[in-house]
C-alpha cells in the first residue's frame, strides 16, 4: 500500500488510491505531516493509523471522509488543522493523546455522530467552531490548560448535556454553548473571569454550578440563569 502515497519532504501530499476503494489507511513511519485536502472527500477511507511522529494534520486533510469511525491522534501531533475533520459525518470517537497542542478552527466541526471526544491537559488553544454542530455529543470535559473557550465552539451540539471546565480556563466567549438545547449542567470553575452575555443562548435547562461569590455565580444571577453552589 505504501506505493500509493506521495510523500514530498516527509510530508504526505496525496495518494493514488481510486474512489471507489474501501481502504483503511496506516500512515508511513517518517512522515512529519499530513498534508491539505490529501483525503478530503474521500468516502471510502474506513480507518486512519497515525504514527507517533508526525506533527500536523493540515487543513482539511480528512474533511468529508464520511465512513470514518474513530481517530487516535498521537502526542507528536502539535496541530491539528482548520477543518481537519470537518463534516465527518460518521466519527463517533475521537482520541487525542498528550502531547497535542492546538485544535483550530472547525476542526471537528459538523461530526454528526461524535460521541466522545478526549482533549488532554497539553492543549492549549481552541479555535472558533472546533466542535461545533457535533449533534450526538453528550458530555465534554475541557482542561485547564485552554485558557479561552472561543466563539461557538460547542455551539449547537444539540445532544450536550454536560460540560465540566477545568480550572485554569480564564474565559468563555461569544455563542460558545450557544444553542445547546440539552445542555442542563455546566461546572464553571473560580478561574473564569470573563464570560460573554451570549455565551449561553437558548440553553434553556441550563444551571451552572460554581463556587459561592465567583464570577460564574454573578454571570447567573445577572443573566437569569440557575445556579447552584458547590
Amino acid at each position: 500500500m505504501t506505493d500509493k502515497f506521495i510523500i514530498k519532504n516527509k510530508v504526505l501530499v496525496g495518494h493514488a488510491f481510486t474512489s471507489e476503494e474501501s481502504i483503511d489507511v496506516v500512515v508511513p513511519q517518517g512522515v512529519i505531516a499530513i498534508g491539505e485536502n490529501v483525503f478530503r472527500g474521500y468516502k471510502n477511507l474506513k480507518s486512519i493509523m497515525i504514527p507517533n511522529g508526525v506533527g500536523c494534520i493540515d487543513n482539511a486533510a480528512f474533511q468529508s471522509c464520511t465512513s470514518l469511525t474513530s481517530v487516535v491522534i498521537p502526542g507528536s501531533v502539535l496541530i491539528v488543522c482548520m477543518d481537519a475533520f470537518d463534516y465527518c459525518e460518521n466519527l463517533q470517537v475521537v482520541v487525542m493523546e498528550k502531547g497535542v497542542r492546538n485544535i483550530s478552527s472547525y476542526a471537528f466541526s459538523n461530526c454528526d455522530q461524535l460521541m466522545a471526544v478526549t482533549i488532554p491537559d497539553s492543549v492549549k488553544d481552541i479555535g472558533e467552531g472546533a466542535f461545533s454542530c457535533c449533534e450526538s455529543l453528550p458530555t465534554i470535559t475541557i482542561p485547564g490548560s485552554v485558557a479561552v473557550l472561543p466563539t461557538s465552539v460547542f455551539s449547537q451540539c444539540s445532544s450536550l448535556k454536560s460540560v465540566v471546565i477545568q480550572d485554569g480556563v480564564m474565559a468563555i466567549q461569544e455563542e460558545a454553548f450557544a444553542d445547546c438545547s440539552s445542555l442542563q449542567v455546566v461546572m464553571i470553575p473560580e478561574s473564569v473571569r470573563k464570560i460573554a452575555a451570549d455565551a449561553f443562548d437558548f440553553c434553556e435547562e441550563l444551571t451552572i454550578y460554581a463556587p459561592a461569590g465567583s464570577f460564574a455565580e454573578t454571570y447567573a444571577k445577572e443573566n437569569g440563569i440557575p445556579f447552584r453552589a458547590v
